[in-house]
């Protein structure tokens, strides 16, 4: 049986991966991102299960899309194609993908912590 604390991990991460592929859906239509949409919610089904019974996996897999949305991130602002972002009124998209990428982490974390009743005040 799953703890108090597994149970608050899997409602508060199925709740952001709902919200996250939500707002996909939202801000570019279904017809739009189909292929998208569906890989970011076979990607949520993966991660619910290895936060489940795989957590070592689940770290990884976590770890490894960090660092691709990092590389990402970073290649952006190197690169720079943001000026095309400018011109079609979308500022503030880099500064609200960083935003993302660190409240993600964070979620992911927080829930793997508490999947594993890991607690940051335990000695």
């Amino acid at each position: 049986m799953l703890s108090m604390n597994s149970l608050m991990a899997i409602t508060i991460y199925s709740c952001w991966r709902t919200w996250i592929i939500k707002d996909r859906i939202r801000r570019f239509s279904v017809s739009g991102t189909k292929l998208t949409t569906l890989a970011e919610f076979l990607y949520s089904l993966v991660m619910l299960y290895t936060l489940v019974n795989e957590k070592f996996n689940f770290l990884v897999i976590a770890f490894l899309s960090l660092v691709a949305h990092a590389a990402l991130g970073i290649f952006v602002e190197i690169f720079e194609p943001e000026q095309k972002i400018k011109e079609s009124n979308n500022t503030g998209l880099l500064t609200k993908f960083w935003s993302f990428l660190l409240i993600d982490t964070v979620v992911t974390l927080g829930c793997f912590l508490l999947m594993t009743d890991i607690s940051l005040l335990k000695g």
